[in-house]
C-alpha cells in the first residue's frame, strides 16, 4: 500500500496539467489504497488541488487546472464523487477483471452527472439513507479558502448505534481530523512528496524565481526569507527586459549589476569595474586627492564654505588642481542645498537640477573638455544616422531629447561625448520610463560613435575601439555610469563602470566619496577621448602613419559583406 500524499503527487507530475482528471486521481487512489475511508479520499485530493491552486510561484497552467477542477465541485459533484467510489469500491471482481469493448468510454471519463444504470440507482438511494445518520459539516472549499473545521455529528436516534459503530465512527472522526489538522500525524514522506512536486513546477514566467531563498505560502501570502549571503543589489539602476536583451544581442553586449551578461570578457570588465569602485581607483589617479576629500567632509556645517575654500592640497599637478576645484564648487552648492533640503518630489527634474547638475557644471568650466547643454538638447548623432538611413520619417524618428548633453571642445569633431538622462524623482521609480531611457541611452550612444567612425573612416580601427561614450543615468537618488564603445566589427559593449548614490542632506554628505569617484572617472575619460581624438584627426588625415585596418576596412566593408 503506497502512501495517498505519495500517489498524488506522482498523478500530478506524470500527467499533463491539461489532462489532470478528478476521476483520474481517484481511480489510482481506490486501487492502491482500496480500505481508505471514502470522505478521506476525497479530503486528500480536495487539499492537493486547493495547495497548488494558491500556490503563487507555480505554473501558471497547473494554478489554472487546480483552480478550474476546485470550480466544479459542489455538493452535487461530492454525491457523484461518492457514488464513484462506492462503485469503484464494490464492484464485483468478475466485473473488474472483464476487458471494456473498443466502443466504452473509460470509467473516470463518463458523464457522473446522471445515474449510469438501476444498480447506481439503488446505491444513489442507499447513500441518501446513510446521509440522515452521518453529517459532515465543513466549510467549502473555493478559490484560496483553506479548510479550517469539520465535524461529524451522529444522529442518536438512530437503532444501528452500537459498541462496534461508535469506535468505527470514532475512527473515522480521528481520521477526517487528521485530514483538516494533518500537523497531529504528518506524514513525512507525503509532505516532501508534495513540496517536490510544487517544487518541479516552478519554472515559467509567472513566477520570480532567485538563488539563495525560500518562499513560503501562508495565509493565502507568499513569503519570502533570503539566506544572509543573499547580498541585494540597488533596484534603482539602468534596466532592460530580458527579451530586448535577447533581441539586441545580435549587436550589443551589456554588463551591469541589473542585467545578466553572457560574454565573459566583457562581464569581466564590468567586475574590475567593481573592484576599482570599491577602491575608489580614480580618485587615486588624483595626487592628495582622496586626503583633501577627507579633510572638507569633516568641516563642520556652520564653518564649511568659509574653511572649504581655504584649503588647498600640497601638489601642482594640474590635473588634481581641476579635481579640487570641482569639489569645492560642487560641495558649495551642496551646502547651499542643505540649508533647506528639498522634499521628495515625482519631479523628474528638481533633484537632478538641485544635486546633480552642479558637479557636472563645475566639470565643464574648470577642465574646458566639453561644452554642456541642459534639458531637452537634441541629439545631433541621431538625427544624422536617421538622415543617413534616408527615412521618410527622420525627423520625427531620428529626434532625441536629452536631460544633458555634453559635447567635446578643441578637438577635430564635436563628438557627443557625455549622455545624461533622468527617469524619476527621487520619491518612487517610474519603472517604465527607465526602460525606455536605458535603450534611449543605448541608442544614442552608439550613433554617437556611429559618426565619429564616419568622420575618422581612414584612421586606426584598434585606436577607435578605445573611445568611449560615457552615459549617465538618473534614477531616483542614484547616478549610474555607463560606457559605450566597440567590442568587435559587429557590436557594441555598454559597460556599468560606476554607481551611487547621490547625497541630499547633510548627514549624508559622506557619500560625496563615491560621487566624486564617478566624477573622477569622466574627467578621465575625457582626456583620453580628447586624446584619441587628436590621434585619430591626424591618421585620418594622413599625419600619422598607423599599422592594422583602418575603421572603413574593419566596419564598412563587413557590414556590406
Amino acid at each position: 500500500m503506497q502512501d495517498t500524499g505519495l500517489l498524488i503527487s506522482q498523478y500530478l507530475s506524470n500527467v499533463p496539467h491539461d489532462k489532470w482528471d478528478i476521476y483520474g486521481l481517484l481511480d489510482i487512489i481506490i486501487e492502491n489504497e482500496p480500505t481508505i475511508l471514502n470522505l478521506v479520499i476525497i479530503g486528500k485530493v480536495k487539499r492537493s488541488l486547493l495547495e497548488i491552486s494558491i500556490a503563487k510561484n507555480i505554473k501558471k497552467g497547473a494554478m489554472t487546472k487546480a483552480t478550474k477542477l476546485l470550480g466544479q465541485w459542489d455538493n452535487n459533484f461530492n454525491k457523484n464523487i461518492m457514488l464513484y467510489i462506492q462503485e469503484k469500491k464494490f464492484k464485483p471482481e468478475s466485473s473488474q477483471a472483464k476487458t471494456p469493448s473498443l466502443q466504452q468510454q473509460p470509467l473516470h471519463q463518463q458523464d457522473h452527472s446522471q445515474p449510469r444504470n438501476s444498480q447506481e440507482n439503488n446505491d444513489q438511494q442507499g447513500h441518501s439513507e446513510a446521509k440522515n445518520n452521518v453529517t459532515v459539516i465543513a466549510k467549502k472549499i473555493s478559490g484560496s479558502t483553506i479548510v479550517t473545521d469539520s465535524t461529524i455529528v451522529v444522529d442518536p436516534s438512530s437503532s444501528q448505534e452500537d459498541t462496534k459503530g461508535k469506535k468505527r465512527k470514532s475512527l473515522q472522526r480521528d481520521k477526517i481530523d487528521d485530514l483538516f489538522n494533518p500537523t497531529k500525524r504528518a506524514s513525512t514522506e507525503t509532505a516532501r512528496s508534495f513540496s517536490e512536486f510544487l517544487a518541479g513546477q516552478q519554472h515559467d514566467g509567472n513566477a520570480i524565481h532567485e538563488k539563495n531563498h525560500v518562499v513560503i505560502i501562508k495565509d493565502n501570502r507568499t513569503h519570502r526569507i533570503n539566506c544572509p549571503s543573499n547580498i541585494l543589489e540597488s533596484p534603482h539602476r539602468p534596466k532592460v527586459e530580458p527579451a530586448t536583451i535577447e533581441g539586441i544581442s545580435e549587436y550589443v553586449v551589456m554588463a551591469g549589476s541589473s542585467i545578466a551578461c553572457s560574454n565573459q570578457a566583457v562581464q569581466n570588465k564590468y567586475e574590475q569595474n567593481k573592484i576599482d569602485q570599491k577602491n575608489n581607483s580614480s580618485l587615486e589617479a588624483f595626487p592628495c586627492i582622496k586626503d583633501f576629500l577627507k579633510t572638507i567632509l569633516s568641516i563642520p556645517f556652520e564653518d564649511f564654505p568659509r574653511i572649504l575654500w581655504s584649503t588647498n592640497i600640497n601638489t601642482n599637478d594640474e590635473k588634481s588642481v581641476m579635481m579640487m576645484k570641482i569639489i569645492q564648487y560642487t560641495l558649495t552648492s551642496f551646502h547651499l542645498h542643505c540649508i533647506n533640503p528639498s522634499e521628495e518630489t515625482s519631479h523628474e527634474r528638481t533633484f537632478f537640477v538641485n544635486l546633480v547638475i552642479p558637479a557636472f557644471r563645475a566639470l565643464e568650466k574648470v577642465t574646458g573638455l566639453v561644452k554642456y547643454h541642459w534639458c531637452e538638447k537634441q541629439l545631433l548623432a541621431n538625427k544624422l544616422v536617421y538622415l543617413k538611413m534616408g527615412s521618410e520619417s527622420s525627423n520625427k524618428n531620428g529626434n532625441r531629447l536629452m536631460d544633458g548633453l555634453a559635447s567635446m571642445c578643441d578637438t577635430p569633431s564635436k563628438m557627443e561625448s557625455v549622455l545624461m538622462e533622468a527617469s524619476s524623482g527621487n520619491d518612487c521609480e517610474n519603472v517604465p520610463h527607465t526602460l525606455g531611457d536605458t535603450i534611449k541611452l543605448l541608442e544614442c550612444s552608439t550613433n554617437s560613435l556611429l559618426v565619429e567612425s564616419k568622420n575618422y573612416k581612414d584612421a586606426s580601427y584598434e585606436a577607435f575601439k578605445n573611445l568611449k561614450v560615457n552615459t549617465i543615468h538618473t534614477i531616483k537618488n542614484e547616478i549610474t555610469l555607463n560606457q559605450v564603445s566597440v567590442l568587435d566589427s559587429s557590436r557594441w559593449q555598454s559597460i556599468q563602470v560606476r554607481t551611487c548614490k547621490v547625497p541630499n542632506t547633510w548627514a549624508q554628505r559622506s557619500g560625496y566619496a563615491k560621487y566624486f569617484e564617478l566624477i573622477a572617472t569622466i574627467v578621465i575619460s575625457l582626456f583620453d577621448a580628447k586624446d584619441i581624438l587628436e590621434k585619430l584627426g591626424n591618421e585620418h588625415n594622413g599625419l600619422s602613419p598607423f599599422e592594422g585596418q583602418s575603421i572603413s576596412e574593419a566596419l564598412i566593408h563587413q557590414h556590406s559583406t
